[in-house]
């Protein structure tokens, strides 16, 4: 027996505004099969540290296309990396929709205060996170995971003003830190063979003060391939 909804239309996922407080991560079409009614759900994430208590989003058909309406989602109060207008099902006004675009035109805050996005703003795509590939090198391997424990599962990455961490959370340009594990954005920066380096010094240095032979030659070896560098992490 078919469930309440059926699925068939989704907003590609991820749709960002630089600027915006909010993210719509998702968004779908679907037909309800007790009311026998096309609606659509949408799915935002808060971006910032600011409660958020509303969101105006302009939902625009286009197959066939139509004309643009609004819906105003309240009645929640959410922080950050939390999801709202979930579960809100707003019906078409045209119910031979088969597609359409979204876009956040005013979020509320708690505190009073209102953002509004700029007339005609295009909310377009960020990178999607995927799983981070381990590093080729041993040397740089190990030493990625001792600096990003933790944070080491995802590949960061930037985008517009955002930078997605290695633990998946995403940040802010302006901040240096993560707000959910809280290693820096720097430290993603780095080559892999820059990871190297450091890592191969670092295992040298741990091999002198064994005071083994075997230990300190294996150690003149690392330190004769890095050649003149130094690092002090």
């Amino acid at each position: 027996m078919p469930g309440r909804y059926t699925k068939f239309y989704s907003l590609p996922s991820r749709l960002y505004l630089k600027g915006a407080p909010v993210m719509i991560e998702a968004g779908r079409l679907l037909l309800d099969n007790q009311l026998n009614c096309v609606v659509g759900q949408i799915r935002l994430v808060n971006l910032g540290e600011a409660l958020i208590t509303g969101a105006t989003v302009c939902f625009t058909p286009t197959e066939p296309a139509g004309e643009p309406f609004t819906h105003r989602f309240s009645g929640f109060s959410i922080g950050r990396d939390a999801l709202c207008a979930r579960n809100d099902a707003v019906p078409f006004p045209d119910q031979n929709v088969q597609s359409f675009t979204a876009a956040v035109t005013r979020v509320d805050f708690s505190d009073g205060n209102v953002w509004t996005a700029p007339k005609d703003a295009e909310w377009v795509p960020m990178p999607e996170t995927e799983k981070r590939v381990s590093f080729g090198d041993p040397y740089a391997e190990k030493m990625y995971k001792e600096q990003l424990t933790g944070a080491d599962k995802y590949k960061a990455w930037q985008d517009r003003d955002l930078w997605c961490c290695g633990c998946g959370a995403l940040n802010r340009a302006e901040e240096s830190f993560c707000h959910k594990c809280g290693k820096a954005y720097a430290d993603f920066m780095h080559t892999e063979e820059e990871f190297m380096q450091q890592g191969k010094y670092a295992a040298a240095e741990a091999l002198l003060t064994s005071g083994k032979k075997d230990d300190i030659l294996l150690a003149g070896q690392l330190f004769t391939e890095l050649g003149a560098y130094k690092y002090a992490a």
